[in-house]
């Protein structure tokens, strides 16, 4: 899914919606972006004479404006664009590299794991009587598509399905040897 945000100097009316300010909408929406609700962000202009019209709005999620002077409502078109742009930026520095793509199937994975481990665990039954699966598939779907560390997450699952299949903790590796130091 996308997000749409229509650039207008115009204020909200009875046929248009009340504006967002450019410097709370766009962080809002590079925050849905990294959260993994929407994929791709659109900004729309309108003309450099006209602006956008009610029909254009209308199609888009978002009314936004930026701030400006009532003798001078309306920027140009190059000028709203920097703006809109150095809002994103600005919303995106410090936090670029953590802010990775998502690997292709990575959420997948995850919900996969997390479903198996219901499994294991006997929350999800043999033929699912009870249609867990599905209920489960539809919260887990709303996992963002990156979350940072998921290899320490299916590290978890694994030991727990290997925990609950073994009847007993199964510490393996540093565990094993943090517990035989334990011992001594």
């Amino acid at each position: 899914p996308a997000l749409r945000l229509a650039a207008t100097s115009a204020i909200g009316s009875a046929h248009r919606p009340h504006p967002m300010r450019v410097e709370k909408a766009v962080p809002a929406a590079i925050g849905k972006l990294k959260n993994g609700e929407i994929e791709e962000i659109y900004f729309v202009f309108g003309s450099e004479s006209n602006g956008l019209v009610n029909a254009d709005i209308a199609l888009c999620d978002w009314v936004v404006t930026i701030p400006s002077s009532d003798l001078y409502r309306s920027l140009n078109l190059g000028q709203a664009v920097l703006i809109f742009s150095y809002e994103a930026n600005q919303a995106l520095i410090g936090e670029w590299e953590n802010f990775e793509v998502a690997k292709p199937g990575q959420k997948e994975r995850i919900i996969g794991h997390l479903l198996e481990l219901a499994e294991s665990v006997g929350f999800i039954l043999p033929g699912d009587p009870l249609k867990m699966r599905p209920r489960l598939e539809a919260i887990f779907s709303k996992l963002p598509r990156y979350i940072e560390d998921g290899h320490t997450l299916h590290g978890l699952i694994d030991q727990t399905i290997r925990s609950v299949r073994k009847g007993q903790p199964d510490v393996r590796g540093r565990y094993k040897m943090f517990q035989e130091e334990k011992k001594l």
